[in-house]
């Protein structure tokens, strides 16, 4: 049987379909049939759906780097090396999300995962999945976006000031991630989860194997 004719046989089953058996509200309504023959189902788009794949940290707010020569604020090039004052609300998926992270190619790509079914670029996460290893991507790690009130002002230079009460967003590496949990699980010992806490942020270096790297601290006052 040839594509067009499969097409034409599930049409006819289709129609043949009792009414009971038609999908509902948020199942599958929707199908295509590829060049080889394979079905691609899809799914009535919903909030639910659509959070799924974004993160906690809003459009728009500047990121903070590390490395071992210290930190960076959003696209500044220069490095802030003082640790900072700054709150985060330590309730998982309103302040901070966990999430598996591939990274593959060179320049390096990123793709993540907050369920395990959406990719947050778009389409599902097993071809996210196929995509990495077919480019030599090793297997996902554990990461965490974290969202960063300041409480103090944050001067760089005379043209980069970041301003307390403002926001900053923070996404583990591989190598950072472990300092994150460090850090909930002091919070959890302080009986300080699901709270908005106080903490210090500063930065370490890191010398291992002739490779240098920084790590993002976490540490409640």
């Amino acid at each position: 049987m040839d594509i067009n004719e499969a097409v034409k046989q599930a049409q006819s089953n289709a129609e043949k379909m009792p009414a009971d058996d038609q999908p509902q509200g948020g199942e599958l309504i929707e199908g295509h049939v590829g060049t080889g023959g394979q079905v691609t189902t899809f799914q009535k788009p919903s909030m639910a759906t659509a959070l799924a794949q974004t993160s906690v940290i809003p459009n728009a707010v500047p990121f903070l780097k590390v490395d071992e020569f210290g930190l960076r604020f959003g696209k500044t090039r220069k490095h802030y090396t003082e640790p900072f004052k700054a709150q985060i609300d330590m309730t998982e998926d309103k302040g901070f999300a966990l999430k598996h992270t591939l990274r593959f190619g060179n320049p390096a790509t990123y793709l993540s995962t907050y369920d395990g079914v959406s990719c947050d670029k778009g389409g599902s996460w097993h071809d996210a999945l196929v995509r990495a290893r077919g480019a030599g991507g090793g297997e996902p790690y554990m990461s965490v976006d974290v969202l960063i009130h300041l409480a103090e002002d944050i001067v760089i230079d005379k043209d980069n000031k970041f301003e307390a009460g403002s926001r900053i967003a923070f996404n583990s590496s591989k190598t950072n991630f472990s300092e994150w949990t460090d850090f909930y699980q002091a919070c959890a010992e302080a009986d300080k989860l699901n709270q908005m806490v106080d903490v210090e942020i500063h930065f370490d270096d890191i010398h291992h194997n002739g490779n240098d790297w920084g790590v993002v601290t976490f540490k409640l006052p």
